[in-house]
């Protein structure tokens, strides 16, 4: 099916194919030849996606945009193989995607490359707040600036722009209301509440394609607990991808809009119902 989102039509060339089992959304261009087949999900809601010329899109793949940030791009003679999924990325021409590759935002792939079957290739930039913030995500008798620049140090090069760490740090602390003096207190001074926050508005500053998050409001009183639950939402909102692994399951219902269970060794996506996910814990079909 082509159809419209928003008034904005998919322009397909007449040389190309579209499998009348597919969906082609919205802002969608496919070039001279190309191919998209059988059960796919070709969707530009809130960006746009390109298939250059005779680049194909095999059975079950699903095509998605990060929300006005990333587009899809495929260039001329890009193959994507079966159940792949393609999120906000960009593949140079001649590339061959293997089955079951999962590409997510602002990932690029060089031309005439392989990427093996099975592969998940993750964005460059990825927020992470752990379960133990005192042991993963801070040094406690360090500034908040320095623990605000601790925030991509392995990959940093160069002298440390202080000035511009300070001012993202206060940043931080007006936005997600952090109660502290300013960037130059110790972070063993603040509760655990105001601990949490400030490591949730350092990790989702810039803001990252992908956060995970490990039991986010662990600890937390009710009102620290609502105000990174929001954060999370709006994230999610504004494209950012959230991955929350929580033992919390009324946590889980309030936040999720996918649900996978691990049982056995085995991954198993669930729908959005306490009954389900309980008993896809202990392994009951």
């Amino acid at each position: 099916m082509i159809r419209p989102f928003r008034g904005v039509h998919p322009q397909i060339h007449p040389t190309a194919y579209v499998d009348v089992s597919a969906q082609v959304i919205g802002d969608v261009h496919l070039g001279e030849e190309a191919s998209i087949w059988c059960n796919c999900t070709v969707r530009g809601d809130i960006h746009h996606i390109r298939l250059g010329d005779r680049s194909n899109v095999q059975d079950n793949s699903v095509i998605h945009v990060r929300n006005g940030m990333h587009p899809t791009i495929l260039e001329h003679e890009v193959t994507v193989g079966h159940s792949v999924t393609l999120h906000g990325c960009y593949i140079e021409r001649g590339c061959l995607i293997g089955i079951g590759s999962i590409l997510l935002d602002d990932v690029r792939i060089g031309a005439d490359s392989l990427v093996a079957a099975g592969s998940l290739v993750l964005p460059r930039d990825i927020g992470f707040v752990p379960d133990d913030r005192h042991r993963d995500a801070l040094v406690l008798e360090m500034s908040l600036a320095e623990n605000f620049a601790l925030n991509g140090a392995g990959t940093r090069r160069g002298l440390i722009p202080w000035r511009d760490i300070a001012t993202a740090t206060r940043d931080v602390i007006r936005e997600f209301d952090v109660r502290a003096g300013d960037e130059t207190v110790f972070a063993r001074t603040l509760s655990g509440g105001n601990q949490q926050k400030f490591i949730l508005g350092r990790e989702l500053h810039g803001p990252p394609a992908l956060l995970v998050v490990e039991n986010p409001t662990r600890g937390l009183d009710v009102r620290a607990s609502a105000f990174v639950r929001d954060r999370l939402i709006r994230a999610a909102d504004d494209g950012v991808a959230v991955v929350v692994h929580s033992a919390d399951l009324d946590e889980i219902m309030g936040l999720a809009h996918r649900v996978l269970v691990v049982y056995g060794g085995t991954v198993r996506e669930v729908l959005v119902d306490a009954d389900l996910i309980g008993r896809a814990m202990l392994g009951a079909e």
